[in-house]
């Protein structure tokens, strides 16, 4: 059980709706671990999030180039010289809060990294009708497949897409094609596709 909460808990247990809304509605930016995964379903629940920033200190942060070698949120907060019990909403939500206010070697903390990343746009790259060929490039570059609609995507910074187009013309199309692009704001970024 990854939770620990059997259906028995849970019967006869809900969530106060009107209080989480309070709490939300004035926030400028709502963080998660996982916030492709996370965004979609909380908003169907509380659809006033659809309206939020959102920000994600799994993906918006280069924890390599920060000296971590992982970003699981148990083996982050490990290196960090911290340790919960993951899987508990609770304890995931104080895991990475005190992770956003750890202090790094630059004297930064990890939430001002992730502020300087999540609050600019940026640019959707979607590899439609990439040869077949180019899919272990596309893959080793960040690329994921979108299986509902068929091609390889990737997000990427503004900075950034000069090169990727490049790469994306000399590596992938060879001259056959063009990928698409579309800017993400952090009012849209994780949205659900559908």
């Amino acid at each position: 059980m990854l939770t620990g909460l059997s259906d028995k808990d849970l019967r006869g247990q809900a969530f106060d709706d009107e209080a989480i809304i309070a709490l939300i509605v004035d926030s400028d930016l709502v963080i998660a671990h996982n916030a492709a995964f996370d965004r979609p379903f909380l908003e169907r629940r509380f659809p006033s999030l659809k309206q939020k920033a959102w920000a994600c200190s799994l993906t918006q942060i280069d924890w390599l180039a920060l000296g971590f070698d992982g970003r699981s949120l148990g083996h982050l907060l490990v290196q960090s010289g911290r340790f919960f019990e993951g899987h508990r909403a609770a304890n995931d939500t104080a895991a990475l809060t005190t992770l956003l206010g750890f202090e790094l070697t630059d004297g930064r903390t990890v939430l001002s990294h992730l502020l300087d990343r999540c609050e600019v746009d940026s640019i959707q790259v979607d590899a439609i009708n990439a040869p077949f060929e180019a899919k272990d490039m596309l893959k080793g570059k960040g690329y994921r497949w979108d299986p509902e609609r068929r091609f390889w995507g990737r997000e990427v910074d503004k900075k950034d897409l000069t090169e990727e187009m490049d790469w994306l013309d000399q590596y992938v199309y060879q001259g056959h094609g063009k990928a698409n692009f579309r800017t993400i704001t952090p009012c849209e970024r994780f949205k659900s596709r559908s």
